[in-house]
């Protein structure tokens, strides 16, 4: 046991690393990004170098010292060195830094810190199954959770309302100078809010050009329809890509346990505080969007559909699905906990 401590202890101490790395000022100072990709280099390698101690350290490795990384028969040697093999290929992206673009080298060092975190997470959450400690990493993944949670709540609103413009674009009842005028407001009210500076740096970019050529359509002594439909098509494809807010980790396990629970209740009237939580699931499976619309309120007729959706959501994490043979209340029960 003392081993399946100190492997612990050690995947801590990379997540404690890899959260005391703030990428942010350097957007404010692009001259010290180098700083910064040589932080992450040697976050990678503490990262790399800690996850071989800890496939050296399980049972089976000590047992059997002939065995190579690869052969070790070990849940959490399995998944130690899948995730040290996938830092080195994420790491790959800072080897050449000279000519690349800093905002893209502080998005690529922000997405490595993040990846980096998410891997002694899961690792931990692997070990602590195996051997029945207490996890503590998941303070990370709590701070995590209220990040994307509070970035998925503003991404919907600012969604549901470009799509409702595009929708009366469609139907006649704005022209596209107004739509570009309502999706600017949007766009600044989302610039706003206290989470906007937690998003993405790519997606931050994205929506302040997309606002800087709105304006500038807009401001032009004439105004021209064909440009500005471009530039519409632009803001609603940028819609769907933050759409895509969905695939965060944090959410997907956060959503998964979320169906779960509802579908291992007993009450059919769903209340106001469930419904409200699953219009922050729109798009992740569009029969449940469909009925949701419609004014569906009662778990056997959206059961179907969130089946459906947990089942998709189990796939992507390698949880068991509730429609495999032999699934019941049991496999209902390890859903939601784990």
């Amino acid at each position: 046991m003392a081993q399946q401590h100190e492997s612990q202890k050690i995947l801590a101490r990379v997540g404690a690393a890899a959260a005391a790395i703030d990428p942010r000022p350097y957007e404010a100072a692009l001259g010290a990004v180098p700083h910064l990709v040589t932080a992450m280099r040697e976050l990678v390698t503490l990262a790399t170098d800690s996850l071989l101690a800890v496939i050296r350290a399980t049972e089976v490795m000590e047992a059997d010292p002939s065995q190579t990384l690869e052969e070790a028969p070990s849940p959490i040697a399995d998944l130690a060195f899948m995730a040290h093999w996938e830092l080195r290929q994420q790491a790959k992206r800072l080897r050449t830094t000279g000519s690349r673009d800093p905002w893209l080298l502080i998005a690529d060092c922000d997405a490595l810190r993040q990846h980096v975190i998410n891997s002694m997470v899961q690792v931990e959450r692997v070990l602590c199954s195996e051997t029945g400690l207490r996890p503590k990493l998941s303070r990370f993944c709590e701070s995590d959770l209220e990040t994307a949670l509070e970035t998925r709540r503003e991404y919907m609103s600012f969604i549901r309302g470009i799509r409702s413009i595009d929708a009366r674009l469609n139907d006649g009842q704005l022209d596209l100078a107004g739509a570009l005028r309502l999706g600017a407001a949007g766009m600044a009210v989302l610039f706003g809010q206290a989470i906007f500076h937690e998003l993405r740096l790519t997606d931050r970019q994205q929506l302040c050009s997309l606002q800087g050529r709105i304006l500038d359509s807009l401001g032009a002594d004439v105004f021209d329809e064909v440009s500005a439909r471009r530039l519409w098509l632009d803001v609603f494809a940028c819609v769907q890509l933050l759409a895509q807010v969905h695939a965060r980790l944090a959410l997907v396990e956060h959503d998964f346990n979320f169906v779960a629970e509802l579908l291992a209740g007993e009450r059919e009237q769903l209340g106001e505080s469930q419904l409200a939580a699953l219009d922050q699931l729109e798009g992740r499976e569009p029969e449940l969007d469909r009925l949701l619309a419609d004014g569906v309120r009662t778990l056997s007729a959206l059961r179907p559909s969130l089946v459906a959706l947990h089942d998709r959501l189990a796939q992507t994490l390698g949880r068991p699905s509730l429609q495999a043979p032999g699934a019941d209340s049991a496999t209902m029960a390890r859903a939601v906990w784990g």
